[in-house]
């Protein structure tokens, strides 16, 4: 929509009676099916959707690249602190195996924290 303004939207076909989470990776959530949502400094952000009925939860994400001459820069440098991968069902994987896919989640020195789907290869 505009430098730093996205419009997102979800249609959930394979659930009934969800309620939806958006996160948008900069502290900011809606449950509403569209959304727009402008980003106040550049950097990378991933956009996580969940929709959840009680009994299951569907999660997809969205890695968006914020890089925009003149929009506030954050420099500060965030150390991560922690590093762990679960499951797609939340169980954790103490020894992962190389060429499965997990949900990875990096904690930052700064408090924030950062999950995406991963595929290990280490």
């Amino acid at each position: 929509l505009g430098v730093s303004t996205y419009e997102f939207e979800v249609e959930v076909v394979s659930m009934e009676g969800y309620s939806l989470l958006w996160n948008f990776g900069d502290d900011s959530f809606s449950n509403l099916d569209q959304i727009v949502h402008t980003y106040e400094s550049n950097g990378t952000y991933t956009v996580t959707i969940t929709a959840s009925n009680g009994q299951i939860s569907l999660v997809e994400e969205l890695t968006i690249e914020i890089n925009i001459p003149g929009l506030s820069v954050d420099e500060i440098e965030d150390d991560i602190l922690n590093e762990f991968y679960t499951d797609f069902l939340g169980r954790p994987c103490l020894l992962p195996n190389r060429g499965s896919i997990y949900i990875r989640t990096r904690e930052y020195e700064s408090g924030k924290k950062i999950r995406d789907k991963y595929l290990y290869c280490d």
